[in-house]
């Protein structure tokens, strides 16, 4: 073999080497951009309480069993799950995808003294922070002074929503509509006390949530 065979050979083999760390370091930089959209995509939006919430449901909107919730704002036990129970079901059925969790307020009728409270919060799902929202009612609301229209926007502050926009849409005449369809829904479950819960379709209460969600799951082959 000549030496200009050799130098051939060695620029061949240094080229080869050159293209092999090109496409190594091509392919991290690939893994590293996809955990960081991953990781970004995890990080909660501004005044949301979870990563993964749209408007009043939590969760994959694939998961296998189907959560509504009807709760009304001066309900004793709505709140003791708001602030008692939820996160634990959150914690053991949502984040591990197996439930789609959406909480809807339910006042009982124009006259109840959770209406407007009701309406706003509607308002703080366009922004998606109606779960954070929902945690101040229950933890701040003790009697009836406590939905006054300057509390609601004080709860929506302090849930992290941008108040222009807030107050833009309590004006909104359509906003009674999305809570008489709430009612609605709620009535085609018949739906007669609160905190009452629809898994697949089927009637439940706080009592018997979990074991309702495990029998669904267990019904989906999961």
């Amino acid at each position: 073999m000549t030496i200009s065979e050799r130098e051939f050979i060695r620029s061949q083999k240094e080229q080869q080497k050159k293209r092999t760390r090109t496409i190594v370091l091509i392919i991290l930089a690939v893994i590293l951009i996809a955990v960081a959209v991953f990781l970004i995509s995890r990080i909660p939006k501004k005044g949301s309480t979870f990563a993964a919430e749209f408007g009043m449901s939590i969760g994959d909107p694939n998961a296998p069993v189907k959560v509504l919730e009807f709760s009304n704002y001066t309900c004793s036990h709505c709140k003791t799950f708001a602030l008692n129970q939820s996160a634990d079901f959150i914690r053991d059925y949502v984040d591990t995808g197996m439930v789609y969790y959406t909480s809807y307020p339910y006042p009982w009728n124009e006259q109840d003294i959770t209406y407007n409270a009701s309406l706003a919060a509607y308002c703080a799902a366009d922004q998606d922070i109606y779960f954070a929202y929902k945690d101040q009612i229950f933890s701040k609301v003790v009697g009836p002074n406590d939905l006054s229209d300057e509390k609601i926007l004080d709860y929506a502050k302090l849930a992290g929503a941008d108040i222009n926009a807030f107050e833009t849409c309590l004006n909104d005449p359509l906003l009674a509509e999305r809570v008489a369809e709430t009612k609605a829904l709620a009535d085609s479950y018949n739906v007669q006390g609160t905190p009452s819960f629809i898994v697949n379709g089927t009637l439940a209460y706080a009592n018997n949530l979990n074991q309702a969600v495990e029998a669904a799951i267990k019904a989906s082959g999961n």
